[in-house]
């Protein structure tokens, strides 16, 4: 019988089902696995399942499926504790991921039992054999999101401050009926704004970039003006923390909660939590220390990082071999227990 925390997962497509009835095994994860959650925190869950032969020889894929929920909020506000957040991951995706030492699936192989909400014995087999997956590759990936969290947490409040500063550079000139092109000079050398683009669409017309959305010259002036508007209010109550602190918080948090994970593994080989450092992760979430406090911690990692990789008895990078033996093995088993082949 399927656990209570499958049965509860809202099914509404096929790939849905299709990962519920095929999981191996599912994780409670994020804060509640660093010891980091308060009486705010969500409840953020990751698992595993075995796709049927045609998703992996066939012309389909599913690699990834999404079970998230907001049960009372807006699209734009923070989860609550009544929120779930929960994906699963293919097998192959997951394999894939973990030759990588993709730091959240890294994480899977040291989750305490009690983290654990689900498994079968195929998720046992995949755990007696993670000395294949942990290497040197951890230093890489640990050091590189933990760089795309930092970069983050400064780049969010400024990016914000620009998307405000464009709404009210569109309010002070009517733009009812006017395109893009008529109120933005696409060819002045000078352009005040550094995360909205200037660009040329394919057809070679003049554009703007505004979060990846691109908006041609010809386009009328209030539909970018509602995207930035939109976006603004994406932000949601993070707004708050941005402007009270100048930066994100849980950005913050997770460039942190990385660098201690890396440097852990690269140590000692192995993951424990919750994190021994998990009060202090907690405080730089509640915002208890300053910008520059932060910016000058977090520089005192890579020299860390770096001394523990050379020092490493870990292996130089994934039993690529015994992964992919070992990939096929359940494949085949699998498939040929659940009748596929």
């Amino acid at each position: 019988m399927k656990d209570k925390f499958l049965k509860s997962l809202p099914i509404t497509t096929g790939h849905q089902r299709l990962a519920v009835d095929n999981c191996i095994a599912v994780f409670l994860v994020g804060s509640h696995l660093y010891g980091s959650n308060d009486a705010n925190s969500d409840l953020d869950y990751e698992g595993i399942f075995i796709e049927p032969p045609e998703y992996v020889i066939g012309c389909i894929s599913c690699d990834e499926v999404d079970y998230s929920t907001k049960s009372n909020s807006k699209k734009s506000a923070r989860n609550t504790p009544k929120d779930i957040d929960c994906k699963m991951y293919s097998l192959k995706n997951f394999f894939s991921l973990a030759m990588k030492n993709n730091p959240n699936k890294c994480e899977f192989f040291f989750c305490p039992e009690r983290n654990l909400v689900y498994k079968t014995e195929k998720w046992d087999e995949i755990l007696a054999a993670k000395d294949m997956f942990i290497s040197l590759n951890v230093k890489h990936s640990y050091s590189g999101y933990a760089a795309s969290q930092k970069k983050k947490l400064i780049g969010k409040k400024r990016r914000l401050d620009e998307l405000r500063e464009f709404v009210v550079a569109l309010e002070k000139v009517n733009i009812e009926r006017k395109t893009i092109g008529q109120i933005f000079d696409f060819k002045t050398e000078r352009w005040p704004y550094k995360f909205i683009e200037r660009t040329v669409t394919l057809e070679g017309t003049p554009a703007l970039r505004v979060q990846e959305k691109e908006f041609n010259s010809g386009m009328a002036a209030d539909i970018i003006y509602e995207h930035a508007k939109n976006l603004i209010g994406s932000y949601g109550e993070r707004t708050i923390d941005l402007e009270e602190h100048g930066y994100d918080l849980k950005f913050a948090s997770h460039l942190f909660r990385l660098y201690y994970e890396g440097l852990q593994l690269l140590k000692e080989g192995k993951l424990s939590f919750p994190l021994a450092e998990n009060k202090f992760l907690l405080a730089v979430k509640r915002g208890e220390y300053s910008l520059d406090y932060i910016l000058q911690k977090a520089d005192e990692f890579e020299p860390l990082m770096e001394i523990a990789y050379q020092q490493s008895k870990l292996r130089h990078s994934p039993d690529q071999d015994g992964i992919s033996k070992l990939q096929t093995k359940m494949y085949l088993e699998y498939w040929r227990e659940k009748g596929f082949i």
